[in-house]
């Protein structure tokens, strides 16, 4: 019987001390960078055309956001300027415990010669119909599109993805204007 007991208290212990996952929020970085032919620019990614991308945060050094841009476009070869907040919008992907956050950049090129970053397996500047049809994201189309249409608002929206579904989305909240 002590055996029982004595057991039961050690398992009651280590439950409840546990300590409490933390949530954490994903920040993501997607930067719809635009040149004098009206045309924006994607990265081909793990096989996907994509805007280009990163995690705020995936380092230990942490910037200010228009330096973090600015890296993000010196890595494609290039140097941009006029950088504004189109957006941002919030990802519940069914398979994740916790939201990401997507914050959408806009920008135009200032000058470079465009080559690969890491990871990158090609990388080219589309017209804006053309780009839409080419991004394989439901959801990104559409943001890519709404941020377009009206570049002088800042969107927000919300969406779940089911990525084993063909990134099928659902709209949580439809796209509102935050400014």
């Amino acid at each position: 019987m002590k055996v029982i007991v004595l057991t039961t208290c050690l398992i009651l212990a280590c439950t409840i001390a546990k300590p409490q996952q933390t949530p954490t929020v994903i920040n993501r970085f997607k930067l719809l960078i635009t040149n004098d032919s009206n045309e924006f620019l994607l990265v081909k990614w793990k096989g996907n055309w994509e805007v280009p991308g990163a995690g705020y945060g995936d380092s230990t050094v942490v910037k200010p956001i228009n330096e973090f841009l600015d890296d993000m476009a010196a890595k494609l070869g290039i140097k941009i300027k006029q950088r504004k907040l189109a957006g941002l919008f919030t990802y519940y992907m069914n398979d994740m415990t916790y939201p990401m956050i997507f914050s959408y950049y806009t920008a135009k090129l200032d000058k470079g010669q465009l080559k690969l970053g890491p990871g990158i397996e090609d990388v080219k500047w589309f017209p804006i119909s053309e780009g839409l049809k080419t991004v394989p994201y439901p959801n990104s189309s559409a943001i890519i599109k709404q941020v377009f249409s009206s570049p002088q608002t800042v969107w927000g929206g919300a969406f779940r993805i089911y990525p084993s579904q063909g990134w099928r989305y659902e709209t949580i909240s439809d796209f509102y204007k935050m400014n």
